[in-house]
Formats: structure tokens, sequence, C-alpha cells
């Protein structure tokens, strides 16, 4: 109902290879042609896409927003839940 997709190219060790987002852009756009869409482009330092339109992001800023939102909506979640995105956010910090 919100009609919006989120392409998220995770980049880890790895560079990005030519053309692989403008691919991307051109098979969601064809795929999901109603939707609102975000582009973001993953990587340890946060580093720019080669395309406009793609929001850079760090593994350090998901970390921060994960925690804020798990801890903002712990008593809605189950201890299981909790406890795994916990250790998400402690395996990023201490591994990438």
């Amino acid at each position: 109902t919100n009609s919006f997709v989120c392409v998220i190219e995770n980049k880890v060790d790895a560079v990005e290879s030519p053309h692989q987002l403008g691919t991307y852009e051109t098979v969601v756009t064809r795929e999901f042609s109603g939707c609102k869409k975000m582009f973001v482009f993953l990587t340890k330092e946060g580093s720019s896409a080669s395309r406009p339109g793609w929001i850079s992001f760090d593994y350090g800023a998901i970390a921060e927003i994960i925690e804020t939102v798990c801890n903002e909506r712990k008593s809605s979640l189950t201890d299981d839940i909790y406890i795994a995105i916990r250790h998400y956010v402690d395996l990023v910090r201490r591994h990438i």
C-alpha cells in the first residue's frame, strides 16, 4: 500500500562494477514502475556511488540507526528478536 521500494547495494571489501548501479536502476524502474524508489550505496566508509541519486551510507550509521530503533521499540519486540538485532549491531561494529 505504500508503493515504496528500497534498493541497497552492499559493498564489503569489493568495488563497484562498471554500470552496476545503472543496471539496478533500470531493472527496479521496470519491475516497480509505480513505486517511489530509494537507492542506497552501503560501504564501510560511506563511499560515494558513481551514480547521482544514490544515498551513501556507512555501516556505523546503519548500526546506530538500527540500535536506536531497536531500543525505542524494545517493548514491542520479543526477547529473541531484540537479542538478534543487538548481536547484528555488535557484529557490524566489531567486524565491519
